[in-house]
């Protein structure tokens, strides 16, 4: 017996490479060998375009940091870049854990408020760039009616001491909602009895969040910090779609700087030394953080604190789950206390306990309050954006009519279907759509199959290499995309499928991210249903088709959705790779209209419409698998 065993062990260790073979190929085409090339590239003075590669050694690197006359925007870009991390990460953790706190607090309505908030993420990127460009119009759009109103001058995209914070608020309210629900999840997670414990210790509300909320998810907030981190240092969208960088670059981030020195100046080899700095600097402030913010889950109470979480855990045994406002009973000796001292001590504790209920209703409706006035600021710009999309021109650009449904100059009721008509001729929308689908669904339907057979095979089959290779693939991560951008160009080049939809597909066929998240989903499972498995006569791939795979549903549901999503959106890697119109996708399309709309408002009308029937595929998907994303990211949450 000992020695089948170790024959079905040894034959599932095979078969695990074979599993991940895909990834491997993969991954050294489109992950290490760009990672590679890039950084030979950054010693050279290739141009993008030519055959040749000129070693130069170190003189891109020497240039950027010195030569302020050829490269005077690398160290503003970076500067700028710096100053919207700042404006953006603080801003989205502290409000994202400030909503889910109060989301958690068994507020009604959870699921609307909940809705609310993530309908930007679900939102091509494009598309809002084209919401805010419209509604920050200093003649025409939602401030256009705040100026004509009462006389002022306000144009916060064409300030440079608003610019980068109003597209930092902007980063903001688009990534809220994802926010609130990871962190909601975690906190759904914490332990109820800590709750309790704190409570019967003497703590309220603030020492519950600060001791033991907070500590519970800060596992989730550290990956979080990280993520939106790389994320920030990594802006690029808003930028080129709505300021192009300016007023006199103080839009200008380390990622247009890095686009404009390779595409405009044709200068990739000093592009690639860019990318590999801003990748140290990735690395530098992760390896920091790591030492700065408190990775595990530890809270007042387990650590010590006033009393032992034992000790006070028996105490609420003892006590059971109690009405907050409902006073326990005084036992008080006859000998001990008189009659008086009784009454007294009876009407001392009800006015406590009146105060704590004027308290909890005046929390409850402060709950209430912030959360109607982020949910209206979060669907007021998308019902500024049907109305205005269904208005004429006219109406459009006249700054004294603001009204959330469509009316002409003259302020009667009417519906205008010219603006779509003329944005689906615009955006070639037929054959946008389909290419969009394709890529799409390709890319969906592939990454779901080869990410869960990797994932499983990380997580549930042993075979030589297997904890160094998932740790290097794990760390590929980190390195921004930038750097590998130049180079998969040039691969696709040699592949001879650039300025086609294969260029669309093949380099985003697989997700080291998703393999990873599918890893921990199979190593969740328990051990005994494989066990059991095996004993009966089954083998690894008859295990993952008819056992592990239909456990993990909920997560592979989550994963197609947002991979589907994330090709939807994707703008930067379809302007660099995509030159011929037939073969643009939605996004791409869009973002032209976009760009155009930013120096043309004669275009808005147009770019409105565009921006609805771009989202409106999106946002059915959302409200139609509503149920899946929001469980799934909740069963995703990053635990201590």
């Amino acid at each position: 017996m000992a020695a089948t065993l170790k024959q079905v062990h040894r034959r599932r260790g095979q078969v695990g490479f074979l599993f991940i073979l895909p990834l491997l190929v993969y991954f050294l085409i489109f992950q290490l060998a760009p990672i590679l090339i890039s950084f030979f590239i950054s010693f050279t003075s290739w141009n993008g375009r030519s055959l040749t590669f000129d070693f130069i050694g170190f003189k891109n690197y020497i240039a950027i940091f010195t030569n302020r006359i050829l490269y005077p925007n690398f160290w503003k870009s970076l500067g700028t870049t710096f100053k919207y991390m700042l404006i953006t990460v603080p801003l989205s953790i502290v409000l994202a854990t400030f909503v889910a706190a109060i989301l958690n607090s068994k507020i009604k309505g959870e699921r609307f408020f909940k809705t609310a908030f993530y309908i930007p993420a679900v939102t091509a990127g494009t598309a809002i760039s084209a919401i805010w460009l419209f509604l920050l119009d200093p003649t025409i759009g939602a401030v256009g009616f705040i100026n004509k109103t009462f006389g002022l001058h306000i144009n916060l995209l064409g300030k440079t001491n608003t610019a980068l914070f109003t597209l930092g608020i902007m980063a903001v309210w688009g990534g809220l909602g994802y926010n609130v629900l990871i962190i909601l999840s975690a906190m759904k997670n914490i332990n109820p009895q800590l709750y309790e414990a704190c409570e019967v210790d003497g703590g309220g509300f603030f020492r519950q969040f600060f001791h033991v909320t907070i500590p519970g998810i800060m596992p989730t907030l550290y990956f979080m910090i990280i993520t939106s981190v790389i994320g920030s240092l990594q802006a690029f969208d808003q930028m080129y779609l709505m300021t192009g960088g300016g007023p006199e670059g103080s839009t200008t981030t380390f990622m247009l700087t890095v686009y404009k020195t390779m595409f405009e100046y044709e200068e990739a080899g000093v592009a690639s030394a860019m990318s590999y700095f801003l990748f140290f600097i990735i690395i530098a402030i992760t390896i920091i953080q790591s030492k700065i913010v408190p990775q595990g889950y530890q809270t007042e109470l387990q650590r010590g604190g006033d009393r032992p979480v034992k000790e006070v855990n028996e105490e609420v045994s003892k006590i059971g789950r109690k009405d907050d406002f409902v006073p326990t009973l005084l036992v008080i000796k006859s000998e001990e206390s008189s009659a008086e001292r009784l009454q007294e001590l009876l009407e001392k504790r009800k006015r406590e306990n009146k105060r704590k209920i004027i308290l909890h209703k005046v929390g409850v409706i402060f709950k209430y309050v912030i959360l109607t006035l982020l949910a209206f600021a979060f669907i007021f710009p998308y019902l500024w954006l049907i109305s205005n999309s269904f208005k004429e021109p006219a109406a459009i650009f006249s700054a004294e009519q603001f009204s959330l449904i469509p009316r002409d100059v003259n302020g009667k009721f009417k519906l205008v279907f010219s603006n779509y008509k003329n944005a689906i001729e615009h955006l070639n929308l037929g054959q946008v759509f389909l290419n969009t689908l394709i890529v799409c669904g390709v890319n969906t339907a592939v990454n779901l199959f080869l990410n869960a057979l990797a994932g499983y095979a990380f997580a549930r089959l042993k075979f030589k290499g297997r904890d160094f290779t998932f740790r290097v693939m794990i760390l590929s991560i980190m390195i921004p995309g930038t750097i590998m951008t130049i180079p998969n160009l040039l691969i696709c080049r040699l592949l001879k499928i650039d300025d086609t939809l294969l260029v669309l597909i093949l380099p985003f066929i697989m997700s080291v991210y998703n393999v990873f998240l599918m890893r921990q989903q199979f190593y969740n499972l328990p051990d005994e249903l494989e066990e059991a498995a095996i004993l009966d006569g089954a083998g690894p791939f008859k295990i993952f088709f008819k056992i592990s795979l239909p456990l993990v549903t909920p997560m592979m549901v989550v994963l197609g959705i947002t991979t589907f999503m994330w090709n939807y959106n994707n703008f930067l890697w379809t302007l660099v790779a995509i030159q011929s119109p037939e073969n643009f996708t939605l996004a791409r399309s869009l973002g032209d209209l976009v760009s155009a709309g930013g120096s043309n408002p004669s275009m808005y009308p147009i770019m409105l419409a565009g921006s609805v029937l771009v989202s409106l595929p999106l946002v059915i998907i959302f409200f139609a698998l509503q149920k899946y994303i929001v469980g799934g990211l909740s069963s995703g949450a990053v635990k201590g």
